[in-house]
C-alpha cells in the first residue's frame, strides 16, 4: 500500500461520500423502467432506455441547482415525469401520459416510498459512526447527489447520525471540485487539516479532498486500487488505525 505521509492526530471532522462508501444498492434505474413499464403492458429497449436515461440523467443534473434554488422541485418531477412520456411514446402506446404518471409512481415508490428496499448501508457504517460520535468528531455528507439524498438517509435511519448533509445539486458544486469541499468545512467550523474525506472514488473523491488540502481515505471495498498514492482502507473500521 504506498500512502500519503500526513499527521492525521488533530482530525476534527469526517466526511463520508455516500454511494459505495455508506449506501449501497444493487438496482439499474433503466432495468427498472424497463421492468415496471412491461407491468404496465408497455415493451421498452433496455439499450434505448440505457442510452437516454444517461442522456436524460445529464441534462437533469445541470437544471437541477438553478431550479433546486428558485424553489422549483415541482419543475423537477415534472422533468422525470416528461422524460417518461417520451419512452412511452416512442413505443406508439396509447395514452402515453397516463402510463407515464403510474411509470413515474411505481419507480419513486421503489426508491423512495416508505416500504422502499432499495438501499442499505455497509455493515461497517453504524459501528464507525456511533465510535465517530464517542469521540467527539463532527460527521459530514459530502455526496454527487440531488436532494433525494436526503429522503434515502431517512430510510435508513442514517441521518441521525450527521451534522450534515450536503448534495451537489443542492450545493451547485460537485466533486472533484474545491467548493463543496469548503461549504463543508464551513459547517464543520474546522481548517482543512483537520478533516478527513472518506470516499470510492479516485478522481472525485481522493482528487478533490487533495486539492481542497483536506486529508483524503480511499475505501477500496473491492481492492480496485490496489496501488493508490493515499490511506486505503478496505472497510470502514480500519480508519481508527489513522486517527
Amino acid at each position: 500500500m504506498n500512502e500519503q505521509i500526513v499527521d492525521c492526530k488533530r482530525i476534527r471532522a469526517l466526511f463520508f461520500d455516500a454511494g459505495a462508501t455508506i449506501l449501497k444498492s444493487d438496482f439499474e434505474i433503466s432495468k427498472l423502467l424497463v421492468q415496471f413499464a412491461g407491468e404496465l403492458g408497455v415493451e421498452l429497449s433496455l439499450p434505448y432506455v440505457k442510452q437516454a436515461y444517461d442522456d436524460a440523467n445529464r441534462e437533469y443534473l445541470l437544471l437541477y441547482s438553478q431550479l433546486f434554488y428558485r424553489g422549483k422541485l415541482a419543475e423537477l418531477e415534472e422533468y422525470w415525469h416528461s422524460f417518461g412520456s417520451q419512452l412511452i411514446i416512442k413505443t406508439g402506446c396509447s395514452q402515453p401520459d397516463i402510463k407515464a404518471n403510474r411509470l413515474h409512481e411505481m419507480l419513486t415508490e421503489y426508491l423512495l416510498g416508505d416500504n422502499s428496499k432499495a438501499w442499505r448501508s455497509f455493515d461497517d457504517v453504524l459501528p464507525v459512526l456511533n465510535e465517530a460520535r464517542l469521540r467527539g468528531l463532527t460527521l459530514g455528507i459530502v455526496s454527487n447527489w440531488d436532494h433525494t439524498l436526503h429522503r434515502v438517509l431517512e430510510l435508513l435511519n442514517l441521518k441521525q447520525h450527521f451534522d450534515f448533509v450536503l448534495a451537489s445539486a443542492e450545493v451547485g458544486s460537485e466533486k472533484p471540485d474545491t467548493a463543496i469541499f469548503e461549504k463543508a468545512l464551513n459547517l464543520a467550523g474546522v481548517d482543512a487539516e483537520e478533516a478527513m474525506h472518506i470516499g470510492d472514488a479516485y478522481d472525485a473523491d481522493v482528487a478533490g479532498a487533495l486539492a481542497a488540502d483536506i486529508t483524503p481515505v480511499l475505501i477500496d471495498r473491492n481492492n480496485a486500487y490496489p496501488e493508490a498514492e493515499c490511506i486505503r482502507i478496505t472497510d470502514l473500521r480500519q480508519l481508527w488505525d489513522y486517527i
